[in-house]
């Protein structure tokens, strides 16, 4: 069995910083923040300087530290995007048959990650082993940035919070002979309503300057 599955006790504060990719690519580019859910607000608004999710020294600050409050943050991604997610049919014994519509099932997010190492992997296997399986309450959370956006949970006025995500999973390097580099395919499950509570802002920093 996985130890992956069964870790216990993860922790994002050993997650090793990851080797940035230095070639750009075609089409939009995203960076995505990972942060361990703790329970406390993991950004506020500007009235606290420490905490302020629209400075970027807030955002270098929190990627350099050791602790469960770090931020791992992972290079451009290509092409990113968030899938629709629909409406469950769970009959057609309506007087017209029609469909009767519950709640709609959680959606698979894919990504790409080019010229990564076996040892960048591993290290977000030790970050994802955060994300739950078992459809309990997850320990990890991620706001997506691009351009000079990013989309973050707003719980009151004054605190934001990551998205939290499910059953992240990314494959062994993929070595193909029509690319020069390495890359690997992942992906984190998001529950139907995952929106309810976001919002897309504008940042006064590129998240492209954000290194680790």
């Amino acid at each position: 069995m996985s130890s992956l599955i069964y870790n216990c006790s993860p922790t994002i504060a050993t997650v090793a910083s990851l080797t940035q990719n230095i070639c750009k690519h075609p089409g939009k580019e995203v960076k995505l923040a990972f942060m361990q859910i703790l329970g406390t607000a993991d950004f506020t608004t500007s009235a606290t300087a420490e905490t302020d999710i629209a400075l970027q020294s807030v955002w270098t600050a929190r990627l350099a530290l050791t602790t469960t409050s770090r931020i791992v943050i992972t290079p451009e991604l290509e092409n990113f995007a968030i899938p629709a997610t629909e409406a469950r049919v769970v009959d057609t014994q309506s007087a017209r048959r029609m469909g009767r519509l519950a709640n709609g099932a959680p959606v698979s997010v894919p990504f790409r990650l080019d010229s990564i190492t076996a040892a960048d992997i591993a290290e977000i296997r030790k970050m994802f082993a955060l994300s739950n399986r078992f459809g309990q309450p997850t320990k990890l959370a991620f706001m997506p940035m691009y351009e000079n956006n990013m989309v973050r949970a707003k719980k009151s006025s004054t605190n934001y919070f990551g998205i939290p995500i499910y059953s992240a999973q990314i494959s062994d390097p993929i070595k193909s002979i029509e690319d020069d580099w390495d890359y690997a395919t992942g992906s984190f499950m998001l529950p139907y309503g995952w929106s309810v509570g976001t919002e897309l802002v504008d940042i006064a920093f590129s998240p492209f300057d954000l290194l680790q």
